[in-house]
């Protein structure tokens, strides 16, 4: 699984590609997608995961890209995502933002989950981190733009793995 972190203060979140799998009949679907985990370093410590699928991915890269160009305060809703978890109803909203007060500035994400209860959980950046993080979101959406069908496998395979990486070629200098 190839990812990162990004640490704020008091939160973080862990990004990483993933691999998902879905049994229909007797076939087996696998895609790529981006998982983020929102994290609490104080306090109740809470943890969120959410999965994001490629074009989520694409649209949080160009937004964040986006909000560095931008001169004043701004604030993009990135998903809304809606399940049904124990038969209580959970919303959860990734919000990315870009703050100004007076000559300072700087970015966010913020993860919002209703689930009876609320957490908020607001990882806090500078520019450089939000343009890298632009630059990964782009790059985990490409990489993670596959899909595969087969048979269903005797093997049980994990929810999330790395996705399949072509072997890598020899290259000779011939010189």
């Amino acid at each position: 699984m190839k990812g990162t972190t990004i640490y704020a203060k008091k939160t973080g979140v862990e990004i990483a590609s993933v691999t998902r799998k879905r049994a229909k009949g007797e076939f087996v679907e696998k895609y790529g997608a981006v998982r983020m985990r929102f994290f609490q370093m104080e306090g109740d410590k809470n943890s969120i995961r959410v999965i994001l699928n490629p074009v989520e991915a694409a649209k949080l890269g160009r937004v964040l890209k986006k909000l560095i160009s931008s001169q004043k305060a701004v604030k993009v809703q990135i998903f809304y995502h809606q399940y049904e978890k124990d038969g209580n109803k959970v919303s959860t909203t990734l919000t990315a933002e870009k703050w100004v007060k007076g000559d300072k500035s700087g970015y966010a994400l913020i993860l919002h989950q209703k689930n009876g209860g609320e957490v908020k959980i607001n990882v806090p950046m500078d520019k450089d981190t939000a343009y890298y993080l632009g630059l990964l979101m782009e790059h985990l959406a490409i990489e993670q733009s596959w899909f595969s069908v087969s048979k269903e496998e005797e093997e049980e395979v994990p929810e999330e793995e790395e996705p399949p990486q072509e072997e890598e070629e020899e290259i000779l200098d011939e010189f």
